[in-house]
């Protein structure tokens, strides 16, 4: 969605801006009909309170709190809500985009991140709309978004994941590894290759790759920026 977004941005030659919500799941409370939810306060609220005694004395928790299982349906809840009131559409493809069709403005919220694309006198309303509820942060133009790298040249926008390629090289490859031009040799069908002794596993380097991880980390990078990579993915 976001790189439709931004695709999108271009057709229409809008500026993308990107806000985060500062401490999100604190701007929720629990619904009526929520079975209520105890805990033992914090040194931080015992010193507030000092008719509280640590370890007996329980309060009941009226909002999202960070660790509490319903917390982040809550936000969910208030944000959605929150747009809807304002005159947003909610996608039904992405139930994280959302439309204000009289200002022509999308908002794709990830969940206290999010991108801000329209009109500039549009952004600087649901900026300052956005304000007024919740504590935000302003970010400016989007550099930076679920992992994609997004950098403004002369002939248009480039959305990569160079950062995220080098930490997976660094976590898995050797040192001084030696570059290739393909990610994999034509012809190449990984798996019909006889199966090593047990004696050869035993003692081979990749018996202690994190086989799952590192195919879960380029399956990231091939769906992101790099399609090149989904056959070599696909085959390991």
């Amino acid at each position: 969605t976001a790189k439709l977004l931004i695709s999108t941005a271009l057709a229409k030659r809008y500026d993308i801006e990107q806000v985060d919500v500062e401490s999100a799941l604190l701007h929720t409370t629990m619904p009526e009909q929520q079975q209520p939810v105890f805990a033992y306060p914090c040194d931080e609220i015992l010193a507030r309170h000092p008719d509280k005694i640590k370890g007996e004395d329980i309060l009941e928790i009226k909002g999202g709190w960070y660790g509490l299982p319903e917390a982040p349906r809550l936000w969910n809840d208030t944000v959605v809500a929150f747009l809807r009131r304002e005159g947003f559409s909610q996608s039904v493809v992405d139930r994280g985009l959302f439309y204000h069709e009289t200002k022509d403005l999308y908002v794709n919220l990830y969940v206290d991140d999010a991108l801000l694309m329209g009109p500039a006198e549009s952004r600087e309303w649901i900026k300052d709309t956005l304000s007024t509820e919740f504590k935000m942060k302003l970010l400016g133009i989007a550099r930076q978004f679920v992992g994609l790298q997004i950098e403004y040249t002369d002939d248009g926008i480039v959305i990569h994941q160079t950062n995220y390629a080098h930490k997976i090289v660094d976590m898995f490859l050797p040192p001084n590894s030696r570059p290739v031009a393909t990610p994999i040799a034509p012809n190449t069908h990984i798996g019909t290759e006889p199966l090593p002794s047990d004696d050869e596993w035993e003692h081979s380097p990749e018996r202690k790759l994190p086989y799952r991880q590192v195919v879960g980390s380029l399956l990231s990078l091939a769906t992101g920026t790099r399609p090149d990579l989904l056959y070599p993915t696909k085959e390991l």
